[in-house]
């Protein structure tokens, strides 16, 4: 075998280096698709986002309260306007995210002890920037509120223990189990480029594999290797697994030591498992080759397969709220079970003989790779396939 794999491995980095379109391919698109997320995502959330005001009142009262809403993290008050038509206006053009607006009697009220509002328009077509004007918006308000509270029963002669149980007798204690930074990035980086990644590796070891099949060239690498389907295989995705695994390592430094994504499992154990996957996608692209009648439908559906894994790995809708059939279709995607397994041991911190079932998924690829197998072979015997388009 290691003669042949020698000459089959050393004939595939001629290859390489000769096809300057190979090198793109291999190294320039996964780079620039990770950049290119990574920025995409860099802010994490968003912040200082522009929302107009209308305040009528113009008043201390109605000034505090616009100091405090301008304060919050993702509010920043820009534009004033007279009257809600234009508002609106401008934030169906998009000029701004939201519209808070204060009446003419808003300080009034308040001295005479009566409930005034406060309104804060959004556009719920941009749900995540509705929905931090809003958290910031009600935060703001209720401080508000609460200070006005505070100051009118210690004028009624509670003392300042007394006035703050009165307000809130129940504490709230929120524990956010999960990204409690309630940043993007780290909810959808680690999903978005093993995403990108495995449809890459799917579709480059695809037509690593496939093209000879479709030049007729099938025969002569087998008989570079020796005859010996092992070393013929091997030999051609061994300069690509190399490569897929320093991009891999690459992704999961980028991810944990650039991004600052916290995550609580050792780092290389991340990285075998990375490794694994990888490993997995190319066996499981060699499968695709194997059973397909030529090089486009080998493309078609492996690429479909490893495009459409995301949405079936369910990562951002739990997969218990799916249907059962969409449940068990999900099984059949090597991505559903990376992400539960990453998700488990590298972002929750789930023991790893807890997560052996995930492993198991991953590893049930290799019966199918085993079962495809022997076409592959055939294939190779052959020379080309049985049509080519």
């Amino acid at each position: 075998m290691k003669p042949g794999f020698i000459a089959v491995f050393t004939e595939e980095l001629r290859l390489i280096s000769g096809l300057p379109r190979h090198v793109v391919f291999t190294l320039a698109l996964p780079l620039f698709l990770f950049i290119f997320f990574t920025c995409l995502f860099q802010t994490g959330i968003p912040r200082d986002l522009p929302v107009a005001l209308i305040d009528s009142d113009n008043s201390a009262s109605s000034r505090m309260l616009c100091r405090m809403i301008d304060n919050g993290p993702h509010i920043r008050l820009t534009t004033r306007y007279q009257g809600t038509f234009q508002a609106k206006a401008a934030m169906q053009h998009q000029d701004i995210y939201g519209v808070i607006e204060i009446g003419p009697d808003f300080e009034k009220n308040l001295l005479k002890g009566l409930q005034d509002e406060v309104v804060c328009y959004t556009n719920n077509q941009f749900i995540t920037p509705a929905g931090l004007i809003k958290k910031d918006f009600s935060s703001a308000v209720g401080t508000f509120s609460a200070g006005l509270n505070l100051k009118k029963r210690l004028l009624g002669n509670e003392s300042p223990q007394q006035a703050a149980n009165n307000i809130q007798p129940v504490v709230i204690d929120p524990h956010v189990l999960f990204n409690p930074y309630t940043n993007y990035a780290y909810y959808l980086l680690p999903a978005m480029l093993p995403m990108m990644f495995q449809m890459v590796i799917m579709i480059l070891t695809i037509n690593v594999l496939g093209t000879p099949l479709k030049n007729n060239l099938g025969r002569q690498w087998y008989e570079r290797g020796n005859q010996n389907g092992w070393a013929a295989l091997w030999g051609k995705l061994l300069p690509y697994t190399i490569y897929f695994i320093f991009m891999g390592v690459w992704m999961n430094l980028l991810l944990f030591n650039a991004m600052k994504i916290p995550y609580r499992a050792p780092l290389s154990q991340l990285v075998v498992f990375t490794i694994f996957v990888i490993l997995i996608y190319q066996l499981t692209a060699a499968a695709f080759v194997g059973v397909s009648k030529n090089l486009r439908c080998a493309l078609t559906f492996g690429g479909g397969y490893a495009a459409i894994a995301f949405s079936f790995a369910a990562y951002t809708f739990p997969v218990e709220g799916l249907p059962q059939a969409i449940q068990a279709l999900a099984q059949l995607f090597p991505f559903t079970h990376y992400m539960t397994f990453f998700t488990n041991r590298a972002i929750r911190g789930v023991p790893i003989q807890l997560t052996l079932s995930s492993l198991m998924g991953l590893g049930a690829y290799l019966i199918l790779f085993l079962a495809t197998f022997p076409l592959f072979i055939t294939r190779l015997k052959k020379g080309k396939y049985e049509k080519d388009i």
